[in-house]
């Protein structure tokens, strides 16, 4: 029975690992250890894609499987050969990688964990970020007229009224990334006004933590 199990949406990026020649290997190795803190998914996947041949999408396969084993690592709390180990033997099983190859995919992928110490903190400091309820996804604003009209729609317009509406739509998630909502709330200037006030002190906040932090380095994430 296998160790662990590999979500479908990742056995493409794990199949290709497996069939990576030894440029393509060396390749995705230079991305990793050469990742700087706070890089994510997205930054190395184009990476990889202007260094290799591997193509866009398939960079992107590779490099979200990889550092899903990364995360798995981080919390499985035994040596890495060991969990090199049980991981392929789920590979074999779960996505029919050779028995032939297993030895060179385990070397691969020993490799490729042993140069993933910056992408295991940035994993980590994601996951602090995001250990919350509900985390914001992306934001919007879409800002309109509404035209206050007369009764008479036929009557002489002589002047006419109106006001400006902005229309906040946030999206958001669980911790786990699942569960998407949105929800729309209604702003005049007053309220953006205000919003904006909110922000800027917690920009103000941030630049003071960090500042008064000098034994601390702070990764800006961009996974």
């Amino acid at each position: 029975m296998s160790k662990y199990s590999i979500p479908s949406q990742l056995k493409i990026g794990f199949s290709l690992i497996a069939s990576l020649n030894e440029v393509q290997l060396n390749t995705v190795n230079f991305v990793f250890e050469n990742a700087e803190f706070g890089e994510g998914i997205k930054t190395l996947s184009e990476r990889l894609n202007s260094k290799s041949d591997l193509g866009e999408q398939n960079s992107i396969e590779i490099i979200r499987s990889l550092f899903s084993m990364v995360n798995i690592f981080k919390d499985a709390e035994t040596p890495k050969e060991e969990f090199i180990k049980d991981f392929t033997d789920s590979m074999e099983t779960e996505i029919g990688v050779k028995n032939k190859e297993l030895e060179n995919v385990r070397n691969n992928l020993l490799n490729l964990l042993s140069n993933s110490q910056k992408i295991s903190k940035t994993i980590k400091a994601k996951n602090l970020i995001v250990e919350n309820a509900n985390n914001f996804m992306e934001g919007r604003i879409v800002s309109d007229i509404r035209i206050s009209y007369d009764e008479d729609l036929g009557a002489e317009k002589k002047e006419q009224f109106g006001v400006i509406v902005h229309n906040l739509r946030l999206t958001y998630c669980d911790t786990h990334g699942d569960n998407e909502r949105t929800f729309y709330i209604s702003l005049d200037l007053k309220d953006l006004n205000s919003l904006k006030k909110i922000v800027d002190r917690a920009l103000k906040k941030d630049e003071l933590m960090r500042s008064n932090q000098h034994e601390i380095n702070f990764i800006n994430l961009s996974i």
